[in-house]
């Protein structure tokens, strides 16, 4: 029932669109002929300039500003060759209740200059968009309320048709003057018929106007208590644990160099020894490199522990950089 009755939109939409490619429409009557609204002017330099714009737009795929550039383009210079290019920017934004509109349009303006191909080509764009739109039909307990659809307005109820809208969430509101809107928020899926009621309770009387009377101020204070000095102590400990263990890994290190240097000056030199004592300067060495970068580091937190805890309370800083073979520390204070 549901994608019947949308593919029966898509058929109607068609069918108004069907005499750009066939039999001509029947000619109004003198009775059904409304007076035409003055034309726009036209200014087809700017036109020209606007849809050039357009194009660049829709190519670098800016399609929201592809589509303001194309509509200004038609407004300058209306012509139904620039509804195509609007058509396709609103597939590409998904505005599928939109493209239906506007390549119907595009159809019943071009007429028979449309070709058989670029017919079907519109016919198939529809038919696909027909998939991806839902029916809304919206009921407003006012008759002076107007409706919205994602903020954009639809008129006044009741307009005694259904709404086309693009498939997901959607904002349906309405409003009244003096009155606080009335807002539901749908979830809609392609090929669905919804009816959506919107109700205005009786007008809420005004609150009472606020007391001028004066009310007494109460200041809390900052809280006063000292900064906490445990930070600062524990990594002093830390710190000197730290350089503790690095001056025991240097002298470990340069106790291994020396052994490695007396077995490489012994004659016949032994190759196990030789190389058993140059893993253990390597060892150390590492060691040391490692242990005196945390040491290097203990020494710029409880630099900042210093200030922050046993000095004065303004603003420190202090940032510290590790690189391959380095290390850098700054800050202020």
């Amino acid at each position: 029932m549901k994608r019947s009755s949308l593919l029966a939109v898509a058929a109607v939409v068609l069918t108004v669109a069907g005499s750009a490619y066939g039999a001509p429409p029947p000619p109004p009557t003198a009775a059904t002929v409304a007076p035409a609204p003055p034309p726009p002017p036209v200014n087809l330099e700017e036109a020209r300039l606007r849809f050039s714009r357009g194009v660049k737009l829709y190519r670098e795929g800016d399609f929201r500003a592809a589509l303001a550039e194309f509509n200004r383009a038609n407004e300058l210079g209306p012509s139904y060759r620039i509804l195509y290019n609007i058509g396709q920017a609103q597939v590409e934004l998904r505005d599928y209740a939109a493209a239906m509109k506007t390549f119907a349009r595009y159809l019943e303006d071009g007429g028979s200059d449309i070709s058989k191909d670029k017919y079907d080509e519109i016919a198939t764009i529809i038919a696909t968009c027909s998939e991806r739109v839902a029916e809304v039909t919206v009921k407003v307990n006012r008759p002076d309320a107007e409706v919205f659809v994602d903020d954009v307005s639809v008129g006044k109820r009741p307009l005694g048709e259904a709404l086309i809208v693009g498939a997901g969430q959607r904002r349906i509101s309405a409003v009244v003057d003096g009155l606080p809107p009335v807002v539901r928020v749908i979830e809609v899926t392609g090929g669905d018929r919804l009816n959506v009621e919107l109700s205005f309770d009786a007008p809420v009387a005004p609150a009472e106007a606020p007391s001028t009377a004066a009310k007494p101020v109460v200041v809390v204070p900052p809280s006063l208590a000292p900064p906490s000095h445990t930070p600062f102590w524990v990594s002093l400990i830390v710190t000197g644990a730290l350089g503790a263990a690095t001056l025991t890994t240097g002298i470990l290190a340069l106790s291994a160099k020396t052994r490695l240097d007396r077995e490489l000056g012994r004659f016949p030199s032994d190759d196990d020894h030789i190389a058993s004592e140059r893993t253990s300067v390597k060892t150390a060495s590492l060691a040391t490199d490692i242990l005196g970068a945390a040491t290097f580091l203990g020494a710029g937190v409880t630099t900042y522990f210093a200030v922050t805890t046993l000095g004065s309370p303004k603003s420190a800083a202090v940032r510290v950089g590790v690189g391959p073979g380095t290390i850098a520390a700054e800050g202020h204070f």
